[in-house]
């Protein structure tokens, strides 16, 4: 994950995806941003702090212009954005 903070109302968010390709998933002018990880206190936790499994996702409308962009992580991490209709994308690594 890498935030691109330009200004107080201007950030974008890009999450690096992978399996066997990999994809940057972008979402620009970032209204909300929030990370919250259930398991971070635990000395010996069960995956690798850097990387970790997507389990779901969730893309939801806050109102006309707005929506939210949900992730749970296998760790026990959880990432929320809200950003405006049509600032997301898609691009292919490799």
């Amino acid at each position: 994950m890498e935030i691109e903070h330009k200004s107080l109302l201007h950030s974008n968010v890009h999450l690096t995806i992978s399996s066997d390709d990999v994809w940057i998933l972008s979402f620009e002018n970032v209204s909300f941003f929030q990370f919250q990880h259930l398991n971070y206190d635990n000395d010996k936790p069960i995956y690798n702090r850097e990387i970790d499994d997507w389990l779901y996702e969730e893309l939801l409308p806050i109102n006309e212009s707005t929506l939210s962009f949900e992730v749970v992580l296998s760790s026990g991490g959880n990432i929320m954005l809200h950003f405006p209709d049509k600032s997301v994308s898609m691009k292919k690594l490799k």
